[in-house]
Parts: structure tokens; sequence; C-alpha cells
């Protein structure tokens, strides 16, 4: 059956693009659903059974969409959010991952229930994110809210760790979607009057909540929560360790 018929909802999700393109892409990414893998063999694989083609063949077609300028990347950003985030706020989750041995992803995905779906994926090799990180890390954070704004989307963006330097909380501030920061253990935070301490020597107790401020660097409100379920704070625990500061 085509795909297309199959998911009936690909038909709006999918008309930006030319006919042709429309029914490769719905081959391709029910392919990628179906396998439950983005491994280029595999998807020429069951392309190559769905059509009746030789697997080469198959290959071939998946490498020329790869390929084609005309099919942009951020419309299909676009449809999903516009698909996703009918009548909700979203949230998005950004985070790295790795990808074959010198590859690795800057990831995007709307958190669906306990699944999460990407929508917006930049791959670099290892050399260059060594060389300038922090760069397509912004790049990639100015795209996806200018691409929430041009749908009229709303979203909380979730970041791990990774992310807790002072010049993204800034880019966040200055391009203002809400947003909540995974913070490090060895942060300096202060409240009221107190005097500045690393996080980790905070005292917090079962069910408790702090709202603490950091330095003047970047001006944010830091949230310390003892989680459900968790045995200990994050000060008896290694830095980012289960129960850790948000």
């Amino acid at each position: 059956m085509c795909p297309m018929v199959r998911y009936p909802m690909w038909k709006s999700w999918l008309s930006p693009f030319r006919r042709s393109q429309q029914k490769t892409l719905a081959l391709v990414i029910a392919a990628i659903a179906e396998v439950a893998q983005a491994s280029s063999l595999a998807v020429a694989g069951h392309l190559a059974a769905r059509l009746g083609i030789q697997r080469g063949s198959a290959l071939n077609r998946l490498y020329r969409l790869l390929r084609n300028p005309r099919v942009d990347d951020q419309v299909l950003t676009a449809q999903l959010l516009r698909l996703l985030g009918a009548g909700r706020r979203l949230r998005i989750a950004l985070d790295w991952t790795e990808w074959h041995h010198d590859l690795k992803m800057l990831v995007a995905s709307v958190i669906v229930g306990r699944r999460a779906i990407p929508v917006q994926v930049a791959a670099f090799r290892k050399t260059q994110i060594f060389r300038s990180q922090n760069v397509w890390e912004h790049t990639f954070l100015r795209l996806l809210v200018h691409t929430l704004r041009e749908t009229g989307r709303t979203a909380v963006l979730l970041c791990d760790r990774g992310f807790h330097r002072v010049s993204w909380l800034q880019l966040l501030l200055e391009l203002k979607p809400s947003f909540v920061v995974r913070r490090v253990a060895d942060l300096k935070v202060y409240a009221g009057t107190h005097e500045g301490r690393l996080l980790r020597h905070w005292p917090l107790h079962p069910g408790q909540a702090v709202d603490l401020r950091q330095d003047k660097a970047v001006r944010v409100r830091v949230l310390g929560v003892w989680a459900p379920g968790q045995e200990e704070p994050w000060s008896a625990r290694p830095p980012g360790g289960p129960g850790g500061p948000v």
C-alpha cells in the first residue's frame, strides 16, 4: 500500500513539495519507520522490496533525494511543528547523539508521551564540532526558534547539562523562548542576602524545592528540587547524577 494512502495526514504534511518529491519522501520516511533504522542500506533494502527494484537502484534513489537542493530540511521541520503543535505547547529536547564512527548529530525532538520525535537535525564531522561547537549550536538554536515563530508554535526548550555555558543562556534570553537547562553541581548560586555557595553544597530535604539565582554573568532562576523517588539530594551525588540540579 502506498504510504500516502496508509498515512492520509502525510498529504498535507508533504504538500509544500513537488508531487514526485512527496512520493519519494513518503516512501523513505515509511521505510525508516517500518525497519526502525536510519541506515541507508536498510532503507534501500526496504524500498527495493516495496517497489520491486534492485537494491542498488533503490540506494541511488535515496541518495538522489538526499542530494536534492530543492528538498529543504527546514520545510520538513516547519511542517512537523505544525502537525505536532496543533493546539498545544510543545516540549522540545535538545541534545547531541553519535552517528557512525566520525559523525555526531545535534537533534531537536518533540516529546510526545514517552517518545521523542526528531523535528530538526544537523550532522557534523567530529573535527568540525571540536573547532566550533558553540557556533553550530547557536546557529541551530536560532534556526529552531525562527521556525517556531514562523509556524506560530510555542515550545519549552529542554537542554541537558552540556548546554549550561553562559553564552548559551545569554542567547536563550536574547531569543526569548521558554526554556529549562539542567545545571551542573559546581555552579555558584545565591539566595536572598546569603553568600554564594556551590549548588552541590546547598541543603535540600525530601519534598523540598529552592528558588535560587545565578551570578551576575547571566540572570536566570535556578530551581532545585529533590526529585520524587530519589533517595538522596544532588549534594550526595556526583555532578549530573540522578536528582541533580535543574
